[in-house]
């Protein structure tokens, strides 16, 4: 998720792509069926929540539409609309949290990995999660595992045919525009695997489904 010089400019298409109204509308649709599979709506609503490399902030903007009080995320580049009126925003890296020891109660990352610089920032952040959360807190991964499945859908997406309708056009769009990072962490996902099944956690067994894996830890107390 560090962004270099030389590619930030690359990094900040992507993000004008990335927030596009056809994406957003259909990220929340799915966001939604997510966070209620990792049981994130049982919890108490005045949990201290971080999502890290929140991107436009669709989950938070679900979290705070379902009565969450304390919400931040964090991310090398602002959202584009005007959407943190219900939850805060701070600017920064998952390899490096700029926040205290023990300051949440639980921190999400969802669909992210791939925008980390490798699997050595992916294992900084797992160390900087389990530090600034609180004891007992609780750790969520929601991410893309290498599949034959997803190999078929995102050539799929790739073709000229996906130009033919608005959602598929704005995938299309997207995934060029990330394909060396997408193609990177698919290619070194075992490693991604066993850096997060070693990660400092009390951990619950990595779950998968049809595209996703859903990881959850908690911080030994």
């Amino acid at each position: 998720m560090t962004v270099p010089e030389g590619e930030e400019a690359l990094q900040k298409k992507w993000h004008s792509v990335y927030a596009s109204d056809a994406l957003s509308r259909r990220r929340k649709k799915t966001h939604l069926r997510k966070l209620e599979k990792i049981g994130l709506f049982e919890l108490p609503r005045t949990v201290k929540l971080l999502d890290v490399a929140c991107g436009e902030g669709e989950m938070l903007d679900l979290m705070a539409e379902a009565g969450f009080t304390d919400l931040t995320g964090l991310d090398p580049f602002e959202p584009s609309r005007n959407r943190t009126s219900r939850w805060k925003f701070v600017k920064g890296s998952g390899g490096k949290l700029p926040f205290p020891d023990n300051d949440f109660d639980l921190i999400l990352c969802a669909h992210a990995l791939h925008h980390f610089s490798g699997v050595d920032e992916i294992k900084q952040f797992l160390i900087e999660s389990e530090r600034v959360l609180r004891p007992g807190g609780r750790f969520f991964i929601i991410d893309h595992y290498d599949s034959l499945q997803l190999s078929v859908v995102h050539f799929l997406l790739m073709s000229p045919l996906a130009k033919l309708g608005p959602w598929t056009s704005a995938f299309h769009d997207q995934l060029c525009s990330e394909r060396k990072e997408l193609d990177a962490y698919v290619k070194h996902y075992p490693e991604v695997r066993r850096a997060i099944l070693e990660a400092p956690f009390s951990a619950e067994p990595l779950r998968q489904d049809f595209f996703f894996f859903y990881f959850e830890g908690r911080k030994k107390s």
